[in-house]
């Protein structure tokens, strides 16, 4: 559904294939997700968190790197670049 409103809105600027408009949904619910998460995050006062990575045959180069690290990062950088992607 949210494809189909972005198709809707803004098939005049850019006439794209539906397949682009349903990953352009998938992308923007994902962020909006993460966006929540982080924000409950902060409510709760979380001063660090830790990546959790599904490792199959879809998981990319750069995320089983991170996975590999298995590092901890301040709750305070992921909120930097949230408010940075917001503005």
């Amino acid at each position: 559904m949210l494809a189909d409103t972005l198709k809707d809105q803004f098939n005049d600027l850019a006439n794209r294939s539906s397949n682009y408009w349903q990953r352009l949904a998938e992308h923007t619910a994902l962020r909006i997700r993460e966006f929540g998460r982080l924000q409950g995050y902060k409510k709760a006062k979380a001063r660090y968190y830790k990546l959790v990575v599904i490792l199959d045959d879809r998981t990319s180069d750069i995320c089983r790197a991170l996975a590999a690290q298995d590092k901890i990062y301040p709750m305070n950088d992921a909120l930097d670049v949230m408010d940075n992607l917001i503005v």
